[in-house]
């Protein structure tokens, strides 16, 4: 199983993502949150609230504020540098997430677009 690494933008490890699903350069899996996950693990719990009570308003808001934390994955492997990441979903013990452009671990020939 592919373990994907998620990092802030102090570099610090906010958690882990066993990877259950790729798609559309989209990963989606198990999170095993890491001891940095603390500084943003509110604003994460408030999206699912605000997501749950479908606030959407309040739901925008929160997913620009997750964006501005500019939190990158680190390949499974550890090889690649960081990526950037998008939509950044953290609800409980699932994470998914978007990727720009790199190689799928699936296929090393292939490119998100």
């Amino acid at each position: 199983m592919d373990v994907w690494t998620l990092i802030d933008m102090d570099g610090l490890r906010i958690g882990t993502v066993q990877r259950f699903s790729y798609r559309d350069c989209r990963v989606s899996g198990r999170f095993v949150p890491d001891v940095a996950f603390s500084r943003h693990q509110k604003m994460f719990a408030a999206l699912e609230h605000a997501a749950d009570a479908q606030l959407f308003v309040h739901v925008d808001d929160l997913e620009r504020s997750i964006a501005a934390l500019r939190i990158r994955a680190i390949p499974p492997g550890g090889e690649s540098d960081p990526q950037l990441i998008s939509d950044l979903q953290i609800m409980q013990d699932w994470c998914q997430f978007q990727i720009g452009s790199m190689t799928s671990p699936a296929d090393e020939h292939s490119l998100c677009a």
